[in-house]
């Protein structure tokens, strides 16, 4: 949820906190720039490039093709910006689904404020989801019809409601419904299709083709369905905050499938196992898909976490109640939530009473559980660090030695720097997560700033994941991304 603000003298309106008002003399002050950062949240992209940059660590654990940094920093640049077109998608659709509860609570909003136009917004939704499915290594084609009917639609009926032609407006709204089938479709047959004539190959090595182009496809599309399912049910239930966690489940395993299903086939050393020469924590092979896949099950946590804390961000000095049913604050006079639209009348809303002391505990453990598939990995470096010490001698003969940073250091101080840096970065993201979560529930003028914090720690969750994984460089990039991430919120809204 966004935090929000309501007209001042209307019985029961939500005041505005002093950091909620700061971003609308922003947006006063930068124009039509500021409003469309402001509403694709453009502070925080660099999380997503984060989530991106945990699946590249994930290929490297994955895929010995991919030992010694060996692959297509272009691939990964044009799928890193494709997953930013699809968050700044997905912001932009949830200002124009929650336009009317932002024209009550959060007036300042762009869309809601009528600074940008309902048919630029949705146009502006089509061609980012379309830049999103086309920045993808594939062989499918891209959805650049489907994109062109759909912008048809939407100004053809902009054009009807402007002229008030009730005719024209059937056509276009039967046209727009044409133009949502065919997207449907679209992606179908994009997962389905294969990705080139496979006649001419081995059939062993076909299957293989086929099995690489349907997994890559259907990350996307799964990606591109929870944002859009996401968008039209979270304001019906509390339960769409699983489509959310699911895409940012979602982003490392976009990452990690473009990088390992380079051109639609599998690398063909697949499975192989052998010492990485970058002295990573986890030997590449099909065997460590599943202790990869622990990373992004943490940040979907984060995610979980972080939607449950949002929900309660609207300023508590006039709602001292909220609804039973999604949990979102309420003032004393409504007479049903804005949120999930349920009648009190049908079910009462719940008081809400300050947290008690001892709830600043649950807090710090709740805030601290995206780490649980971390700390595994964490204390797995650890017992390998301590064996690494004995291994020398067993080992020296495989094992020159192994790089940090470029440096060519032992075998035994390689292990221990992945498991000190993972450990540090770890307690790192717990405190941030924690002042957070803290700042979220029990401040009500710094609920929007704990929500923004916790959306950077994003950030410090993927370096700690990447860290245990024996990559310092990506690691220190993801800092670099908390950095810039923060720094962005402080002139552009992170939530």
């Amino acid at each position: 949820m966004n935090s929000c603000g309501s007209a001042k003298g209307s019985p029961g309106a939500v005041r505005r906190s002093p950091v909620e008002v700061l971003p609308v003399e922003l947006l006063k002050k930068h124009s039509i720039v500021a409003d469309w950062l402001a509403l694709t949240r453009a502070s925080n992209l660099p999380t997503v490039l984060s989530d991106a940059l945990v699946g590249c660590a994930m290929a490297f654990c994955v895929s010995t093709s991919l030992v010694g940094y060996d692959i297509e920093w272009f691939t990964v640049a044009a799928t890193a910006i494709g997953l930013a077109s699809f968050y700044m998608a997905g912001m932009v659709l949830n200002g124009i689904v929650d336009r009317r509860i932002d024209a009550q609570e959060r007036p300042y909003r762009p869309i809601a404020a009528g600074r940008i136009r309902l048919p630029v917004a949705w146009s502006a939704f089509v061609v980012l989801m379309g830049l999103g499915f086309s920045l993808r290594p594939s062989f499918s084609p891209t959805p650049t019809p489907v994109v062109v009917a759909a912008l048809i639609g939407i100004w053809t009926l902009s054009t009807a409601n402007s002229m008030r032609s009730d005719m024209l407006r059937r056509l276009a709204k039967g046209w727009c419904v044409i133009a949502v089938g065919a997207a449907i479709w679209w992606a179908i047959d994009s997962v389905a299709r294969a990705p080139f004539d496979l006649s001419t190959l081995k059939p062993e090595v076909a299957d293989s083709v086929y099995a690489a182009s349907v997994a890559l496809n259907t990350v996307t599309v799964l990606l591109a369905a929870s944002i859009v399912l996401y968008n039209f049910t979270h304001a019906r239930s509390a339960w769409s905050i699983g489509f959310l966690a699911l895409c940012r489940f979602l982003v490392p395993i976009a990452m990690m499938m473009a990088i390992i299903v380079p051109n639609g086939t599998f690398a063909a050393e697949y499975g192989a196992l052998q010492v990485p020469s970058s002295g990573g924590l986890l030997r590449p092979g099909a065997t460590n898909l599943l202790f990869a896949l622990a990373l992004p099950v943490g940040i979907a946590i984060h995610t979980v976490v972080l939607s449950l804390a949002a929900r309660r961000e609207v300023s508590r000095d006039a709602s001292q109640y909220r609804c039973a049913s999604c949990g979102y604050p309420v003032t004393t006079d409504a007479t049903r939530c804005s949120e999930c639209g349920i009648s009190f009348a049908e079910k009462a809303p719940l008081a809400e009473g300050a947290l008690p002391p001892r709830d600043r505990l649950r807090a710090t453990l709740l805030a601290s559980m995206p780490l649980i598939p971390v700390a595994i990995l964490v204390v797995y470096a650890w017992l390998f660090a301590f064996r690494s010490i004995g291994m020398g001698g067993a080992l020296g003969g495989m094992i020159t030695g192994s790089s940090i940073l470029g440096i060519t250091t032992p075998f035994w101080v390689a292990r221990w720097t992945y498991a000190a840096t993972a450990t540090l970065l770890a307690i790192w993201f717990a405190i941030a997560s924690t002042r957070g979560l803290r700042a979220a529930l029990l401040h009500t003028t710094r609920k929007p700033s704990g929500i923004a914090a916790m959306i950077a720690a994003f950030a410090l969750l993927d370096a700690a994941s990447v860290a245990v994984l024996g990559h310092i460089a990506i690691s220190l990039a993801c800092i670099a991304l908390w950095i810039t991430t923060r720094l962005l919120q402080r002139r552009i809204l992170g939530s």
